[in-house]
């Protein structure tokens, strides 16, 4: 029997529901809920995919370097994802991403970037590309790259007592460092203590996160660096779980939308029912939450000088891209390359770029000049660029539209006896 997409959306339904009310039965004596292991089916929902980028990985652009892809059977029955290397570096892919994949190119620059932000030795720490960096390979410029590096505690406390962890290496600038305490698995986004650049100097900064780590479990590192060759933000969002974290329990990110860059892969488990179920219905909030401000925005006719409603289109396009296609809506996903590759999502880029320096400007310390001068030069280049071959404009009408169609799509696939509108 196959499993499709609908009947994953059904089953994760059914085991939420019953978690709940296992949970409110027991409040005094809580067990751990069993869901079943069914990331097997979940992984061969895109075979399809994986066969294409099979193709694709042997046509490795690296100067000749070699790319291979490993078995769909051999890594998904064991890990869950994929093993890809590129010239000695390895990536592990969970197979929903296989259609997003940039170039091998593309992937060494990234491998680079992640290795020289990484706040714990590789070994010590699970280092993930995350969130619209795995959408590389459907535009040219992001506003900036986000990394998300697992650390359990054993590491933490070595770092201490050695002062074993990273501090910049290459041409990345800390300029902030943020620490807090998870709740259910969510980001502390209040209360947050939090130090910059015009405080502490960089090893400082670095030291500062490694000892709060030791009383917090999230440590958002943000720097300014170069990344596949722009200039931009580059955040590192540091998670310190238990040595034997297993992944089933709640913590702030989602395996389905990272790819692993070194030796060690991710264990099966980060790809489970409860996880996919998660991250699916994270996306569907967030795309409906954002589609409100843009339809507000485009109603009352402003949407064309409303930067907060255009950051949005931008933002949910990816959330919608990547939900589309881990829901088989591929009819969709050309509406939202579309949009990001638009002449506003361009800007967008450029903008975030120009505004990260902000904090170098004010420390006006003489060693990071040359960032700031590349950066400006690199943001000049790309603007004459755009200037003289203006990408087409954003279709919010197309947009809006195609948002609805996902949503309700993705409604379907869960409750398919919905009645028709």
């Amino acid at each position: 029997m196959k499993v499709t997409i609908s009947d994953l959306l059904q089953t994760f339904l059914f085991h939420r529901d019953n978690e709940r009310r296992e949970a409110e039965r027991r409040t005094s004596d809580p067990v751990s809920y069993e869901w079943p292991d069914l990331h097997e089916h979940i992984q061969n929902l895109w075979t399809v995919d994986v066969t294409k980028y099979e193709e694709f990985s042997g046509n490795s652009d690296l100067n000749g370097a070699s790319a291979s892809l490993g078995s769909f059977e051999d890594y998904t029955s064991e890990n869950g994802c994929l093993l890809y290397e590129v010239d000695g570096r390895s990536f592990w892919i969970p197979s929903a991403l296989a259609g997003f994949m940039p170039s091998a190119a593309v992937l060494t620059s990234l491998y680079d970037t992640a290795n020289s932000c990484r706040h714990f030795d590789e070994g010590q720490s699970r280092m993930c590309l995350s969130g619209s960096s795995v959408l590389m390979g459907e535009f040219e410029m992001v506003g900036d790259l986000d990394l998300f590096e697992y650390v359990p505690e054993s590491a933490v406390r070595k770092a201490l007592k050695t002062d074993g962890a990273q501090y910049e290496k290459g041409s990345m600038v800390c300029v902030e460092v943020a620490v807090g305490q998870t709740v259910k698995g969510q980001w502390p986004r209040l209360g947050l203590i939090k130090r910059d650049k015009t405080e502490l100097s960089q090893k400082k900064m670095r030291t500062y996160a490694a000892k709060l780590l030791d009383r917090f479990d999230f440590c958002k590192i943000d720097m300014i660096g170069k990344f596949n060759g722009q200039i931009g933000e580059i955040s590192n969002i540091v998670f310190k779980h238990s040595d034997d974290f297993d992944f089933k329990g709640s913590f702030p990110s989602f395996a389905f939308q990272e790819v692993v860059v070194g030796k060690a892969p991710p264990p099966k488990e980060a790809f489970a029912l409860k996880n996919f179920g998660e991250f699916l219905f994270w996306l569907r909030d967030e795309i409906q939450s954002g589609l409100k401000t843009i339809e507000t925005s485009f109603d009352a006719s402003c949407f064309d000088t409303d930067d907060d409603a255009q950051d949005k289109a931008i933002k949910i396009s990816k959330r919608a891209m990547m939900l589309a296609r881990l829901t088989n809506q591929d009819s969709e996903l050309g509406i939202f390359r579309d949009a990001l590759r638009a002449r506003e999502s361009q800007h967008y880029a450029l903008d975030s770029a120009e505004a990260c320096l902000k904090p170098l400007r004010r420390s006006g310390a003489a060693e990071d000049e040359g960032m700031v001068v590349d950066a400006l030069a690199w943001i000049s280049e790309r603007q004459r660029d755009l200037a003289t071959t203006p990408p087409p404009t954003l279709d919010i009408e197309k947009l809006i539209t195609s948002l609805h169609n996902v949503l309700t799509t993705f409604d379907r696939l869960c409750y398919p006896g919905l009645p028709l509108e």
